[in-house]
């Protein structure tokens, strides 16, 4: 190994990504976000911005009290949502539906109370980068993802980059990452859910739906076998999980202050499934001048803060835009602006990244 002296510094790395075969760049969003986002991901921008910028519907109606009486600053009433879209309700009008959805609110609050205890403990006793992954962001991720059958969280930090599809680098500090751990979670496509046929909300059985999602699974299953056997993986991984469910999301997880170390690694992982992206679709003699990869999301979450970007393909070069701050984990308010964020953003990938 080398010395910590001659170790090249987070930031240079960052700054070397230019040095790709397809450079990457970082760029800060702006004002103007319809010049710097392409439009295949300016709809699911926009409703992010709702819940991130303003909060929008972020809580359940039927546990404001409950919200309210456990917090400082009582939530606005734009905050909250109502499934039949309306702000009052009579008491004696509870049906069963709405004391079911009532009880399944109790139990997301209690859960994201618990959640924000951990992290306040992880925080304070300085517990490392796998406590938080246990205690907090794997539990949040899961909560937030159970209403959606064909997305799940993956834990994915022994997940290597298989050799074909590490991105050409001159820069030997940036090939040194490409050897070890790159990202801590994934969000993955599943269209073939675990628990089918188990009545499912959003599961195979719900008519055209599953049907698309049935003939999803069964195109990339075929997909993956006809690929040599060092390459047998929808993605640019041979990490079992993962071999024949889509990455739609790449999260990032650091115990401190290191967002430069963990831009670096998001950024040569996404430049490692462009390629395998790339060299599925030469093999499928879908390859073009002017193909342009579908805009993803990245996830850096950094103790509380939980922080959004998106990869842009320019074609020429990668272009990563953000950050769009998502939530925090340190308080109740974030911790449902996170939820709802995830929540939008596995909806895209049940919709928009599932039919690319």
């Amino acid at each position: 190994t080398t010395s910590r002296a001659r170790s090249t510094s987070p930031t240079k790395k960052t700054q070397r990504l230019v040095a790709l075969k397809k450079p990457i760049h970082h760029v800060q969003i702006d004002d103007n976000k319809t010049d710097q986002l392409p439009e295949d991901i300016r709809d699911l921008y926009n409703r992010l911005y709702g819940i991130t910028g303003y909060h929008e519907g972020i809580a359940p109606w039927e546990v404001r009290n409950e919200i309210n009486a456990s917090v400082a600053h009582k939530f606005r009433e734009t905050w909250f949502r109502n499934r039949r879209g309306t702000t009052t309700r009579a008491l004696g009008d509870a049906s069963a539906a709405d004391e079911h959805h009532r009880a399944f609110a109790l139990g997301e609050l209690v859960a994201l109370r618990k959640i924000q205890r951990k992290a306040k403990s992880c925080r304070e006793l300085g517990r490392s980068e796998a406590a938080w992954n246990m205690e907090v962001h794997g539990p949040l991720l899961e909560l937030a993802l159970e209403g959606h059958a064909h997305v799940q969280r993956e834990l994915v930090t022994t997940a290597r980059i298989t050799k074909p599809f590490v991105p050409p680098m001159s820069d030997l500090s940036l090939a040194e990452f490409a050897d070890k751990k790159m990202v801590d979670f994934v969000m993955v496509l599943v269209p073939k859910p675990d628990d089918e046929g188990e009545g499912v909300v959003g599961g195979q059985g719900d008519g055209a739906k599953g049907e698309r999602f049935r003939q999803l699974a069964h195109a990339v299953h075929n997909t993956v076998l006809s690929q040599p056997l060092d390459q047998q993986s929808i993605n640019q991984t041979l990490y079992p999980p993962l071999m024949e469910r889509p990455i739609g999301i790449s999260i990032e997880t650091k115990a401190d202050g290191a967002n430069e170390v963990g831009r670096v690694q998001l950024a040569i992982w996404t430049a490692a499934w462009h390629e395998r992206m790339m060299a599925l679709m030469a093999a499928a003699g879908k390859l073009y001048a002017n193909t342009r990869l579908i805009t993803m999301p990245l996830l850096l979450i950094v103790e509380h803060s939980w922080v959004l970007s998106f990869v842009c393909d320019r074609g020429d070069r990668l272009e990563v835009v953000g950050d769009v701050t998502l939530g925090e984990t340190a308080d109740l308010k974030g911790l449902y602006t996170i939820v709802a964020a995830l929540r939008e953003l596995a909806d895209w990938m049940q919709g928009p990244f599932a039919e690319w």
